[in-house]
C-alpha cells in the first residue's frame, strides 16, 4: 500500500471510529463512492467486537490519521508546531509508551502516551497496533472523565505535527505498588503492613468512584498502580477499561459508544479474555462479561500478595506465564493464605477471601464496603468478613478505649464478655508461650540465612553464630513433631494454631534438608562457612597461588595497558593468565565454581562446573553515548535522545565477567534456576545457557553473597566498545560471528516471528555462553544473548558521575536533567530482538522488579587495594 493510500485509509477510519451503524455505512459510501477495495480495506479494520473496539487482525496502524475532509475525526486538528520536547521513555506496556516531555510554555513537566505501532514498534497481534486507535483513544477519554485524586489526570488529547495521535497527563513520581508490597512483606526500607494497607484502601476510594461513574478497570493489578513519593496513590492505565455501565453519577462516555439502546456495547465479546491473568476473577479468566466484582477481586489479589509474599496462582520465587496462571485459575481457587501466611491476622484473610472469592455473589458488594473492612482493621474496629455481634463489637471497644474500658472494671466485662472472654485470653496467652518463640525463632533464622554475607573470614562469627541457633532449634524438632500430633487429634484444637505448627516443622525440615543431612539450608550455611575458613589459603596464601599471582602483578605491573597498575592478591580470586587473543589478565572467581581451565589454543574449556571468569578491564578514559550526527565521535544512526549527548567518562581499573552469568553458576549461589530456557526446555539449551528471568534486585542479592556487584552503566558501555566508536565492537558484517540476536535462526526457531535481521548466528533461544566471538577485551556476547542489569538509575547523561566506576548520581544543582530514581538501566540486546536494541549505546530503563527470558546479568568486582578479608 502506497503512503498516499495508507494515509486515505487511515483517515477513514479515524472518521467511522466517531459513528455507528447506518450513520457510518452512509458516511462510508460518500467518502469511498467507487472505490470499493477502499472502502473493503477500511470495513477490514473496522471489525469491531462487541465492545465497539476494533480487531485489527492484520498489519499494525503504523500511523495515526489527520482529519479527513468535511470535519476533524475525533475533534482533533494537528499542531502547528511542535509544543513538546521528549526528554526520555519512562515505561511502556502491551498497548503504549509513556514518554517524558516538557511543556516550554508552562515550564512543566508531563508524561506523554503514545501507541507503540505509531513508534512504528509494534510487536505481533497483541501489540498496540492490533489493539487499535479506537482503544487508545477511549483509553484518554475515560481517563480524563475520571476526576479524582486518586487517578491520574488526562490533560490533552492531540495530534502532533506528524499527525500521530497522542494525549497528556500528570506525571507521576513514585514506585509501582508491586513494590510497596514486597518491601512492606519483608518489612524493608520503611515500608509496614499498616502502611501498605493504607494505599490499598485509597485504591478502594478511587476504584470506588470510577464504578460509581460505570466504569470497570478490567486490569487492576500493582505496576498500574503509583505510590508517590509524598503519598499520592494513583491507578493508571485505563486502556481495557470498560465504560458505560449503571452508576451514582453521570457515566463516562467514549467515541466509541455505540449508542444507548445497544447493550452490547457494554460488553466485550464472549470467550475474549482481557486483562493480566494474575490478578483476575475466574470469570474474566472464562472470557465472560465482568463487572465492578472483578475489580474487587483485583484488590484481593493485592492484598494476598502482601499477606503471602507472593502472587496468586503462583509459587514462591515462580514467574507463571500467563497460560499456566489461567489454567490454574480455572482448576480452582490459589493455595490458602492461612498455609502460606500463617501469621497474618486473621480479619486480613478474611478480607482478602471474601474479596477474591470465587464466584461474584460471593464477594464484596461495592468498592466501597472493601474499602470500608479495610478501614476498621486499621482503625480497630470490627471486620465484618471475619465476625460481627455484640461480643466482638466490645472486644474491639475495649482495644480502642483501654482506659475508659478499665475504669468500667471486671463486673461489666464479665457481664458481658464473660467466661468465654477469659478463656480466649487465657488461650492465647498459652498458645505465645508453648509456640509463639520457637516458630518466630526459626523464621528468623530461615529468612536470614539468605543475607547478602560473602563468604570472608570476616563472616565467620556470623555464620558460627547463625549455625548455633540453627542447631538449637533443630535439637527440638522431635518435641515439636510430638506437639502437633497432639494438637491434631484434639477436635477443639485452634486451626491457627495447628497450621502455625505445621509451619513451624515446615521452617525445621528445610533447615534440615533430606534424611542424610544433605539439601538443606543447614548444611548449605556450612559449606559457605567453612569456605570462608579456607578462602584465604586457596585464593591468596597457599604456596602454589602465592606464587601464581607473584608472577600476574609483576606481568600487569609491567603490561602497556594497565599502565603500572599495581595490583595486590585479591581474596577469592586465582589467575588464570593473560588471554591469547585482547592480552587482559583474566581470574577464576572460586565461589562460583571450580576454575576453568585454557586448551590447547589457549582459549577457555567451560563446564557446567566452571565458575565465573573475571577479565581485568584497564579503565582510562573513553567517550560514552552516540550521536546521529555523521562525521561526530560515537555516530550512530538509530542513535536516540537518551543516549545523547556524547561526554567523556574516566573509569579506574576494574573486574568484569567475561561471560554472562551461567545458569548452573546462579543455581549453585541462589539454590535454583529461575530460567525460562534451561535445559530440557529445549535439546540445544544447557545448564552454561546464561540465566535470566532475574530481577534487579535477585541480582543484587545473588552477586553480594559472591561478594560481586552489578557493573555501572558507563563500566558496562565501555566493556561493550573495546575501544571502538562504532555502533558495534564489531564490523556490522561480521554481527551473526558475535551477537546472538533475533536473526533467521530466530525466525525458524519460534514460528512466525517477525522484525529480524538478515544474518545467521546459529542460535534460536540465548546461547551457551562464550558460543560466539568475543571482542577486543576478551568479553563475549556483550551485544546479544541477553539484555543485562546495570547499576544506576534511568536519567540524563547531564547529570554528574561518580568518581572511579562513573555510577550516574542523578540531579545535582539547579541544573539537574530528568532522573527516574525507580527505573534501572537495561544494556545490551536480547536474543529475541533485532540488531538496533543490541548497539553499544543502547540503553532502555526497566522497572528493578521485572523479569524476562531476555533479561540476564554480567557480574563485576572492584578492586582491592590492599590485601585483606
Amino acid at each position: 500500500m502506497s503512503a498516499a493510500r495508507h494515509r486515505r485509509v487511515t483517515e477513514l477510519f479515524l472518521g467511522a471510529c466517531e459513528r455507528a451503524g447506518a450513520a457510518r455505512d452512509v458516511w462510508l459510501a460518500q467518502e469511498c463512492g467507487a472505490d470499493a477495495a477502499l472502502r473493503r480495506e477500511v470495513e477490514e479494520l473496522l471489525a469491531v467486537d462487541a465492545d465497539g473496539v476494533p480487531i485489527l487482525e492484520g498489519p499494525a496502524l503504523v500511523a495515526a490519521a489527520a482529519p479527513p475532509e468535511g470535519g476533524p475525526a475525533l475533534d482533533l486538528a494537528p499542531l502547528a508546531e511542535r509544543r513538546y520536547e521528549v526528554r526520555g521513555e519512562l515505561a511502556r506496556g502491551g498497548m503504549g509508551a509513556i514518554l517524558r516531555v516538557n511543556d516550554p510554555a508552562l515550564r512543566r513537566e508531563l508524561a506523554m502516551k503514545v501507541s507503540l505501532s505509531q513508534l512504528g514498534e509494534a510487536r505481533g497481534a497483541g501489540s498496540s497496533g492490533s489493539a487499535g486507535l479506537a482503544r487508545f483513544v477511549a483509553e484518554a477519554q475515560i481517563t480524563a472523565q475520571l476526576d479524582h485524586p486518586g487517578i491520574v489526570p488526562v490533560h490533552e488529547l492531540g495530534l502532533d505535527p506528524e499527525g500521530r495521535v497522542y494525549f497528556t497527563m500528570k506525571l507521576v513520581q513514585g514506585r509501582e505498588l508491586g513494590e510497596v508490597l514486597r518491601h512492606a512483606h519483608a518489612g524493608a526500607q520503611g515500608w509496614t503492613r499498616v502502611r501498605a494497607l493504607g494505599i490499598l484502601r485509597r485504591v478502594c476510594e478511587a476504584m470506588a468512584y470510577a464504578h460509581d461513574k460505570g466504569v470497570v478497570h478490567r486490569d487492576l493489578k500493582p505496576s498500574n498502580v503509583m505510590v508517590g513519593e509524598y503519598g499520592e496513590v494513583y491507578v493508571m492505565d485505563w486502556g481495557v477499561a470498560r465504560a458505560g455501565g449503571a452508576g451514582a453519577l453521570a457515566p463516562v462516555t467514549t467515541s466509541r459508544d455505540v449508542g444507548a439502546g445497544d447493550e452490547s456495547a457494554l460488553h466485550t465479546r464472549q470467550g475474549a479474555i482481557v486483562g493480566s491473568p494474575h490478578a483476575m476473577p475466574p470469570e474474566q479468566a472464562r472470557g465472560e462479561p465482568v463487572g465492578p466484582p472483578a475489580d474487587v477481586y483485583a484488590v484481593g489479589a493485592m492484598l494476598y500478595r502482601l499477606l503471602a509474599g507472593r502472587r496468586p496462582y503462583e509459587e514462591q520465587g515462580e514467574s507463571a506465564t500467563a497460560s499456566v496462571v489461567l489454567a490454574r485459575i480455572l482448576r480452582g481457587p490459589p493455595r490458602p493464605l492461612r498455609q502460606l501466611a500463617p501469621e497474618a491476622p486473621a480479619e486480613l484473610v478474611a478480607i482478602a477471601e471474601r474479596a477474591m472469592a470465587a464466584e461474584p455473589a460471593g464477594r464484596y458488594t461495592s468498592m466501597r464496603a472493601l474499602a470500608d473492612d479495610l478501614g476498621a482493621y486499621l482503625e480497630g474496629r470490627v471486620v465484618r468478613a471475619h465476625r460481627t455481634g455484640a461480643v466482638a463489637e466490645l472486644q474491639k471497644w475495649v482495644a480502642r478505649n483501654r482506659l475508659a474500658a478499665a475504669a468500667l472494671g471486671a463486673t461489666v466485662l464479665a457481664i458481658v464478655a464473660g467466661l468465654a472472654w477469659s478463656r480466649r485470653i487465657e488461650a492465647t496467652s498459652r498458645h505465645e508461650l508453648d509456640l509463639g518463640a520457637d516458630y518466630y525463632r526459626a523464621r528468623v533464622v530461615s529468612e536470614s540465612a539468605a543475607e547478602p554475607w560473602p563468604a570472608t573470614p570476616a563472616q565467620v562469627p556470623v555464620f558460627e553464630d547463625w549455625l548455633r541457633r540453627a542447631e538449637a532449634l533443630l535439637a527440638r524438632r522431635a518435641e515439636h513433631a510430638g506437639r502437633l500430633r497432639r494438637l491434631e487429634a484434639r477436635p477443639s484444637a485452634d486451626p491457627s494454631e495447628v497450621e502455625r505448627q505445621r509451619a513451624l516443622l515446615g521452617y525445621l525440615d528445610a533447615l534440615e534438608g533430606g534424611a542424610d543431612g544433605t539439601g538443606g539450608v543447614l548444611a548449605a550455611v556450612r559449606a559457605r562457612r567453612d569456605f570462608a575458613l579456607t578462602i584465604e589459603e586457596r585464593s591468596r596464601s597457599g604456596p602454589e597461588v602465592a606464587a601464581r599471582w607473584r608472577e600476574a602483578c609483576a606481568a600487569i605491573a609491567g603490561h602497556p595497558a594497565y599502565a603500572g597498575l599495581a595490583l595486590a592478591p585479591q581474596l577469592g580470586l586465582v589467575p588464570l593468565g593473560a588471554d591469547p587473543s585482547s592480552g587482559l589478565w583474566e581470574f577464576a572467581h572460586l565461589e562460583s565454581g571450580e576454575p576453568a581451565r585454557r586448551g590447547a589454543d589457549g582459549r577457555l574449556v567451560l563446564q557446567p562446573e566452571t565458575g565465573l571468569v573475571l577479565v581485568l578491564l584497564p579503565g582510562g578514559v573513553f567517550a560514552m553515548g552516540s550521536t546521529p550526527r555523521a562525521g561526530q565521535p560515537n555516530h550512530d544512526p538509530h542513535s536516540t535522545q537518551n543516549e545523547w549527548p556524547v561526554h567523556d567518562v574516566t573509569l579506574a581499573p576494574f573486574f568484569l565477567a567475561k561471560h554472562e552469568m551461567t545458569q548452573a553458576q546462579w543455581e549453585r549461589c541462589v539454590g535454583r534456576n529461575p530460567s525460562k530456557w534451561r535445559p530440557g526446555a529445549d535439546p540445544g539449551l544447557t545448564p552454561l545457557n546464561p540465566v535470566e528471568q532475574v530481577s534487579f534486585h535477585d541480582c543484587e542479592r545473588a552477586l553480594a553473597l559472591l561478594g560481586l556487584v552489578l557493573p555501572t552503566e558507563a563500566r558496562w558501555e565501555y566493556a561493550c566498545r573495546a575501544a571502538s566508536d562504532t555502533p558495534f565492537a564489531c564490523p556490522s558484517e561480521d554481527l551473526g560471528l558475535f551477537a546472538n540476536l533475533a536473526d533467521q535462526s530466530y525466525r525458524n526457531g519460534f514460528t512466525g516471528a517477525f522484525d529480524v535481521d538478515a544474518f545467521t548466528d546459529g542460535f534460536a533461544y540465548h546461547a551457551p555462553v562464550g558460543s560466539l566471538e568475543p571482542n577486543e577485551f576478551g568479553l563475549h556476547d556483550m551485544h546479544g544473548n541477553v539484555m543485562e542489569w546495570t547499576l544506576d538509575c534511568y536519567g540524563s547523561y547531564l547529570n554528574a558521575r561518580r568518581p572511579g566506576d562513573g555510577l550516574s548520581l542523578g540531579p545535582q544543582g539547579p541544573d539537574a536533567e530528568w532522573w527516574s530514581p525507580d527505573y534501572r538501566v537495561g544494556r545490551g540486546g536480547p536474543f529475541d530482538f533485532p540488531a538496533r536494541y543490541a548497539r553499544s549505546s543502547h540503553r532502555v530503563n526497566i522497572s528493578p522488579g521485572l523479569i524476562n527470558h531476555g533479561l540476564g546479568v554480567r557480574p563485576a568486582r572492584e578492586i582491592e587495594a590492599e590485601a585483606g578479608g
